[in-house]
């Protein structure tokens, strides 16, 4: 489906597009909100700005797409597979990604206050300056991620896998990081207090000038 039928049906007040085949096409700044695309197909597409807005995107293929940008607070991601796109600065606050596959993706200054990120594949994705204040991160893969600088305050990380991640200067406090994989981890001036680290797996992890005050081991 080419971009100009997409938004020709969307402004006639069709909503349900999913399954459609949308692979590299030209949606930048395009106002879909509250759109139906479980199951499209968006590889290559490049989303960035757009208005998306509770839109649905269950099952669907995003790989390598450009977000930059784009609105997608209380959208559901489900099962969709983002791999290796850039979503920097886009707005996922209150999103639903649980067990999406976002591998290797550009997550810079992202929002994802308060999403579900429940067994979500975070492995080798950057999210330097990302926001994830009270997102649930539970049995989520984060493993080689790039957390530099991140706020993580008040998390839902147990049972998370984070080996060889780099949480260099993030703010963890009052995190729940229970049974946490933290092995080979960089945690240098990182900030934990307050934070549940019961059962956590630390071995051969940087602390230097980590503030650990009122943590529970």
């Amino acid at each position: 489906m080419e971009a100009k039928e997409l938004i020709e049906r969307y402004n006639a007040g069709d909503r349900d597009f999913h399954d459609a085949e949308l692979q590299w096409v030209n949606l930048q700044n395009a106002d879909l909100k509250g759109a139906n695309f479980n199951g499209a197909n968006f590889n290559g597409a490049n989303l960035a700005g757009a208005d998306l807005k509770v839109a649905r995107f269950r099952g669907a293929s995003a790989r390598f797409v450009n977000m930059r940008n784009a609105d997608l607070k209380d959208a559901d991601l489900q099962d969709a597979d983002l791999t290796g796109s850039d979503l920097q600065d886009a707005d996922f606050r209150s999103t639903n990604l649980k067990d999406a596959d976002i591998k290797y993706a550009n997550l810079k200054r992202a929002k994802l206050q308060f999403a579900n990120l429940q067994g979500t594949i975070l492995e080798c994705a950057y999210l330097q300056d990302a926001n994830l204040t009270g997102a649930d991160l539970q049995d989520a893969d984060l493993v080689n991620a790039n957390f530099w600088n991140a706020n993580l305050a008040g998390t839902n990380c147990k049972d998370i896998y984070l080996q060889g991640a780099n949480l260099e200067g993030a703010d963890l406090e009052c995190a729940n990081l229970e049974c946490v994989d933290l092995r080979n981890t960089r945690l240098k001036n990182a900030r934990f207090e307050g934070a549940n680290l019961e059962g956590a797996k630390l071995q051969w992890t940087n602390y230097q000038d980590t503030n650990l005050k009122n943590a529970k081991f």
